[in-house]
């Protein structure tokens, strides 16, 4: 889920799910203007170069992490034109296929996209462009429920970035966590375990325990031992999510919410229904408050309600 924002293959990960505030909101408004006076900028020095086509990838990346596809679309094709006819690297080149190839992913023309992909692919000039690439063309294939080909790519991804340091061990550590997800899909619990718990060890070293990045992934980890009746791991890890998404986003957030549900669900697995009760009115009072749709959260509550006494 990665658009490429630099020629030089820096990965800029996707996270407009969980900006909002009104400063992030005016950053990248401030951002959208700094990027359309580059372009306006290359046009009249590079009308037909690689400055004007970086430029234009770069405002287009931006739309994409906003979900704004069709904004980016046009932009990404005009850069890949200026591409084919100059002189540019295939390097380069698979970066922008790349991110048009997103852009048509992010409006479901799926076909249109996994060509792109395809071909993006065959001009990645390095291991970590390739790993990128693999990942998306995986996320593709998730979208279509197809699982064990996304399976497929995901192991490539991984090997990939593995053999090119220049990806940095974030990028490995999301492709784990998607590969886990993957498995997860498959029914195959144990083989995803392993890959959250090496993504969760990567993302401590590189991001710190309490990113929201890391909280998603220990949240992800705790469901499967939840599952398997491991309800003091579970525990631990849904308690150190939600202090992961409290000190991002405060109190209030959805995701804090939600992970409130979550740990609420483990204090049932144990009986320890008052307090289930507890987690779940928390849970509410955020979800009921926002524009988040509730009612597994309601469910959750009235069964555990049921079981106190009067």
């Amino acid at each position: 889920m990665s658009s490429i924002l630099t020629f030089t293959s820096v990965v800029l990960l996707a996270g407009g799910a969980l900006a909002g505030s009104s400063a992030e909101v005016e950053g990248l408004l401030h951002a959208e203007e700094a990027y359309r006076e580059a372009i306006a900028a290359a046009r009249a020095v590079d009308p037909a170069g690689a400055l004007l086509a970086r430029s234009l990838n770069e405002l287009a990346c931006l739309y994409n992490d906003l979900r704004r596809p069709r904004q980016a679309e046009p932009l990404l094709e005009e850069a890949v034109k200026l591409l084919r006819r100059g002189p540019s690297s295939s390097g380069v080149l698979a970066t922008v296929i790349n991110n048009l190839a997103e852009s048509l992913r992010y409006q479901d023309r799926l076909a249109e996209a996994a060509a792109l992909y395809r071909e993006a692919l065959a001009a990645a000039d390095s291991e970590a462009l390739r790993g990128v690439i693999l990942e998306n063309l995986a996320n593709l294939h998730a979208a279509r429920g197809q699982w064990p080909a996304a399976e497929r790519l995901l192991r490539r991804a991984v090997a990939a970035h593995r053999q090119a340091p220049e990806a940095g061990r974030v990028t490995l550590g999301r492709t784990l966590g998607a590969l886990g997800a993957a498995l997860v899909r498959q029914g195959r619990p144990t083989e995803a375990m392993a890959c959250y718990r090496e993504a969760i060890a990567i993302g401590d070293d590189a991001l710190g325990a309490e990113h929201p990045t890391n909280a998603s992934l220990r949240n992800e980890l705790a469901l499967l031992y939840r599952h398997e009746g491991r309800f003091a791991q579970a525990r631990a890890l849904h308690e150190q999510a939600l202090a992961g998404f409290i000190r991002s986003f405060g109190p209030r957030h959805a995701l804090v919410g939600i992970a409130w549900n979550n740990l609420a669900m483990v204090y049932e697995g144990e009986r320890r229904f008052a307090e289930a009760a507890e987690l779940l009115r928390r849970s509410l009072s955020i979800l009921d408050a926002g524009e988040e749709a509730t009612p597994v959260v309601h469910a959750n509550y009235e069964r555990l309600r049921r079981r106190l006494p009067p």
